[in-house]
């Protein structure tokens, strides 16, 4: 069984400075979001490492082993979300840019959406796709 580009499926995508790959997961869609054209989208949200005396949005905190690419405390980035057509995000899949990963346990993806709507960082323009 292939990749699927749904909700809780995760992606190895390079970001951030100097491009490292970040774990990537699909938290909306794929749907038709307004605004952004007549293709479906989905919003994914990046996850990162917590630093020590660095400031880090508390709303979903992930410990090691909560998904199998994790290895230490991190966090879910909901400050800048990415919005991307299914078209794209399946075409890097297929040419290799971006490596999919074990999708999200039902348990992270809820502790992942409970973060969504709690987060202050979340973008307002994000918070109107979750009603």
């Amino acid at each position: 069984m292939g990749w699927c580009c749904g909700r809780g499926a995760c992606l190895l995508i390079p970001s951030g400075p100097g491009e490292k790959s970040h774990l990537f997961t699909i938290v909306l869609g794929p749907k038709q979001l307004d605004g952004y054209g007549g293709s479906d989208q989905v919003v994914m949200v990046s996850v990162t490492t917590v630093k020590p005396d660095f400031p880090f949005d508390p709303a979903c905190v992930i410990q090691a082993g909560e998904h199998p690419f994790i290895d230490r405390e991190s966090y879910v980035y909901y400050r800048e979300p990415r919005i991307e057509t299914v078209a794209h995000v399946k075409k890097m899949v297929e040419t290799l840019g971006w490596q999919p990963r074990e999708e999200c346990s039902p348990e992270l993806f809820k502790k992942i959406i409970k973060g969504l709507r709690e987060s202050k960082r979340l973008p307002r323009y994000v918070r109107t796709f979750l009603d």
